[in-house]
């Protein structure tokens, strides 16, 4: 992401995070700081039941 938003050829820097990538993709758009976020059908639960969940089966 500090690559991208250092490049000239760039105004804004955005994320998109689809289900679990929503999760990581909020994360990381925190960390990083960026211009926008999008979640695309992003999970309604805490990760850790999403994966406690998955794993299970």
């Amino acid at each position: 992401m500090e690559q991208l938003k250092s490049d000239a050829q760039f105004a804004e820097v955005g994320i998109i995070g689809h289900s679990e990538g929503s999760l990581i993709g909020m994360v990381a758009a925190v960390r990083a700081s960026v211009d926008s976020f999008i979640s695309k059908a992003g999970a309604g639960r805490p990760i850790d039941e999403v994966l406690m969940e998955q794993l299970a089966a």
